[in-house]
């Protein structure tokens, strides 16, 4: 039997997604000087509470692999350890 959890991790890539990697997004925030700046966040669940990493554009060039690299690394970890993510939790 699978859980509600497990199969909705499994389901396709969302068509908003905009990195085209489940659990990797940009987040556009305005500063108080008005201007705006982009971060690539990856994000992953890990005993049940969601964990993120963010990689800010104007410190990073390569922001974006960047972000898809931890949370690929993340999962790694995770399935060493037991967790069950599988391949459809970072493909598109």
């Amino acid at each position: 039997c699978v859980t509600q959890t497990a199969n909705s991790q499994n389901a396709k890539l969302c068509i908003t997604n905009t990195s085209g990697v489940k659990g990797v997004y940009s987040r556009n925030k305005r500063r108080n000087n008005g201007n705006i700046f982009t971060s690539w966040v990856a994000v992953w669940y890990e005993d049940g509470r969601l964990k993120h990493k963010s990689f800010a554009e104007t410190k990073y060039v390569n922001a974006r692999e960047l972000a898809i690299e931890y949370r690929n690394t993340a999962i790694e970890k995770l399935n060493e350890n037991g967790a069950q993510y599988t391949l459809r939790h970072t493909q598109s």
